[in-house]
C-alpha cells in the first residue's frame, strides 16, 4: 500500500502550522531580549528613584522584582520548565491548553507571566517619574 498523496489543503495547513511555529519562535526570542533588557534596566531605575527620594515607586519596583525572583527559579526547575514551556507554546499556538496540563502548571505559568508583566509595569511607572536622560 502506498502513502496517500497530500492534497493542496494538507500542504496549506502544514505551511500555516510551520509559519505559526516560526512566529512563536520569533516571539520567544524577542521576549527573551525584552526580559534581559528589563532586568538590566532595573538597577538604573532603582538608583534614580533612591536619589530622588521616590520611596513608594522604589518599593513597588523592588516588590515586583522580588516577585520575579521568587517565581523564575521554580518555573525554571527541571520538573516544571518543560511543562511551563509546553503551556506557553500551546496557548500561543492554539489559544489555550488541553486537559493534559495540570492546574498547578497553569497556576505557575500564569504567575510567571504576571510577575514579568508586573515588573515591566512597575519599571515603566517608576521611569515616568524620572526626568528624561
Amino acid at each position: 500500500m502506498t502513502e496517500p498523496i497530500p492534497t493542496l489543503l494538507d500542504l496549506q495547513r502544514g505551511a500555516a502550522y510551520l509559519a505559526r511555529q516560526q512566529d512563536i519562535l520569533a516571539w520567544a526570542q524577542e521576549s527573551l531580549a525584552n526580559i534581559l533588557a528589563l532586568l538590566a534596566d532595573v538597577p538604573r531605575v532603582l538608583t534614580a528613584l533612591n536619589v530622588r527620594g521616590e520611596q513608594a515607586a522604589y518599593d513597588a519596583l523592588v516588590s515586583a522584582y522580588e516577585r520575579v525572583r521568587r517565581v523564575v527559579p521554580q518555573a525554571a526547575a527541571d520538573g516544571w520548565r518543560p511543562w511551563v514551556v509546553y503551556a506557553l507554546r500551546e496557548a500561543l499556538m492554539f489559544g489555550g491548553v488541553g486537559p493534559e496540563v495540570p492546574d498547578s502548571v497553569l497556576a505557575l505559568t500564569n504567575e510567571w507571566l504576571a510577575a514579568w508583566y508586573a515588573l515591566d509595569d512597575a519599571r515603566a511607572e517608576a521611569d515616568a517619574l524620572l526626568p528624561a536622560a
